[in-house]
């Protein structure tokens, strides 16, 4: 950054990345923690997989394959620091387009995206070339 201005819109970015990145990977973690719950309730036998308490986990534990796409937001060179509160039609136009755009590059990747949900794993990924 080489003015306030560009130091406090630096700051925003840093902020709102981290609370995105922050929510997909505890979403991931809650996964993973699930999966582990099925590994060790799949090793159970006999009585044990009536157990009410049991039945309950594994219901809890129940998940279907799901891919998490990051759709990462690139500033325009005008935007500063009050990207976060302008909201013109100029720029919620553009915002829009570049929301469309990248959801279409994600889906140009469908059949990399579509490899774990065949698998029945989850993934997460950020298709935004950098």
């Amino acid at each position: 950054p080489r003015t306030i201005m560009d130091v406090m819109a630096r700051e925003k970015e840093i902020r709102f990345s981290s609370r995105t990145r922050q929510i997909s990977d505890q979403l991931m973690k809650l996964r993973k923690e699930r999966e582990v719950i099925r590994t060790v309730l799949e090793k159970l036998s006999g009585d044990l997989l009536d157990d009410p308490d049991v039945q309950k986990l594994a219901e809890l534990s129940r998940e279907h394959a799901v891919n998490l796409v990051h759709l990462i937001y690139r500033a325009n060179a005008w935007e500063g620091g009050a990207r976060d509160y302008e909201f013109s039609a100029r720029t919620m136009d553009e915002h829009w387009a570049a929301g469309r755009a990248a959801v279409c590059g994600a889906i140009s990747r469908a059949g990399l995206l579509a490899t774990n949900i065949l698998d029945g794993k989850t993934a997460a990924f950020d298709l935004t070339p950098r």
